[in-house]
């Protein structure tokens, strides 16, 4: 599907160009169970979305999470699109149990069909263990937006 061509008054909008244009959130999702004693690479309870792709469409993945530690450590938050980590991030912990709030973000295009995007969290390194904090105390969430043609 081609890109958009700008608009001019009088023109009629055909449906190829209505078909290019960013259908927005795909779908939204906000954590609400703590976990603790993360020692290896753990789905984050909650923050899984599986939809139906369109081919050719650029896809962004966008996360807010809250993960604590020991002074010292490292937590590695993930974006995993079909079973495979696409996206890695780093917060490093300067102070004990301190809730430290990080995000994300990754654009992606993907085959037309069925598809899971989800988020996960493992320790970095020889850390004690990672934490991870949700519910009502602090803000976490996960949402698919979808851009449009390319």
């Amino acid at each position: 599907m081609p890109i958009n061509t700008t608009f001019t008054s009088g023109q009629i909008l055909t449906a190829a160009q209505q078909n290019s244009l960013p259908f927005g959130v795909v779908d939204y999702k906000s954590g609400t169970t703590t976990q603790t004693a993360i020692n290896t690479v753990t789905d984050i309870t909650g923050l899984s979305i599986t939809w139906t792709a369109i081919a050719n469409r650029v896809y962004m993945a966008q996360f807010n999470l809250n993960p604590y530690g020991e002074a010292g450590d490292s937590s590695n938050q993930l974006i995993v699109l079909d079973s495979v980590a696409v996206f890695q991030n780093r917060r490093n912990f300067t102070t004990l149990n301190v809730i430290d709030s990080t995000s994300g973000q990754y654009f992606f295009t993907t085959s037309a069909g069925s598809h899971t995007i989800k988020i996960q969290m493992s320790k970095a390194g020889t850390n004690n263990v990672n934490n991870f904090a949700d519910g009502g105390t602090f803000a976490c969430n996960f949402a698919l937006f979808d851009l449009g043609a390319r």
